[in-house]
């Protein structure tokens, strides 16, 4: 026999401290799961990263689903990347949190021929039922449309009408639309720069509109992940009058930068328009 021999590789196996519980949030979409990393593969040696040996770590944990106890057919699957902050493995020697229901969404920036990337700014806006909103009046393929409901008595800034410019954005009926201008303050007729594009009809009709302004400063292309969720927290959803939580992890790819964006919190109990 050889005096000394290297090992195969062996994937990873179960991990460990498995619980699972409705969310602490009381968010009711959203389960809150927890784990820590497989501490033996499926033979039995040890894999753990406790200082004395250094075991391969995990890219991911697929996350599975199913109806029935027997899992022959998941329901659905998510794969967890175990990364935080710029591209620092998430070992999960302590536990590591997973809000399952949670939106997790990718914003890339590359140069598109492969070389490196060394220069560029962005802006990124939000329009959705997080954003301010009002009550509109609408004529499927026309560019005009009337605000309904603008009372300037109210104090609370998220549940006022706000009064657009120009430039700015709204989303109806699930669809976005720049104003090209706008009318009084109160009452005020809104002219879109294209049709509305919704379902046609006799008469017009009163739909709500979601609200977003294009941030005055810009992301860049090499932002750390700090760099990038603070920029996203001050500029997209700085008025949420729900609680929140936005965290970003980043990849340093050879021609870009990937931000991975997960979405929190009560403020995001419905899906986060892209």
């Amino acid at each position: 026999a050889p005096k000394e021999a290297t090992p195969a590789v062996v994937p990873l196996w179960i991990p460990t401290k498995i619980s699972m519980n409705t969310s602490h949030l009381d968010i009711p979409n959203r389960i809150d799961l927890k784990f820590q990393e497989p501490k033996i593969d499926s033979l039995g040696f040890d894999t753990t990263n406790d200082g004395t040996y250094t075991g391969n770590t995990a890219d991911y944990y697929r996350i599975q689903w199913s109806e029935d106890a027997s899992f022959d057919s998941p329901a659905g699957t998510y794969d967890w990347i175990a990364k935080q902050g710029d591209n620092e493995p998430m070992l999960c020697e302590d536990d590591c949190y997973v809000e399952l229901g949670a939106e997790v969404q990718v914003l890339s920036v590359y140069s598109g021929n492969g070389e490196p990337l060394d220069g560029g700014g962005f802006q990124l806006l939000y329009v959705g039922p997080s954003s301010p909103q009002m009550s509109v009046l609408v004529e499927a393929g026309k560019t005009g449309i009337t605000v309904l409901y603008n009372d300037t008595s109210i104090t609370r800034e998220y549940e006022k009408t706000p009064v657009v410019n120009a430039g700015d954005f709204l989303r109806i009926d699930g669809d976005l639309y720049e104003i090209a201008e706008n009318g009084a303050s109160e009452k005020y007729n809104i002219t879109l720069t294209e049709a509305y594009k919704g379902a046609g009809g006799d008469g017009k009709t009163i739909l709500t509109a979601y609200y977003g302004a294009l941030p005055t400063t810009c992301a860049f292309y090499n932002h750390t992940a700090t760099e990038m969720e603070n920029y996203i927290k001050g500029n997209l959803f700085d008025d949420v009058p729900f609680a929140e939580t936005i965290k970003v992890s980043s990849d340093n790819m050879t021609d870009g930068t990937k931000w991975r964006v997960t979405f929190a919190g009560a403020a995001f109990l419905d899906d986060v328009y892209p």
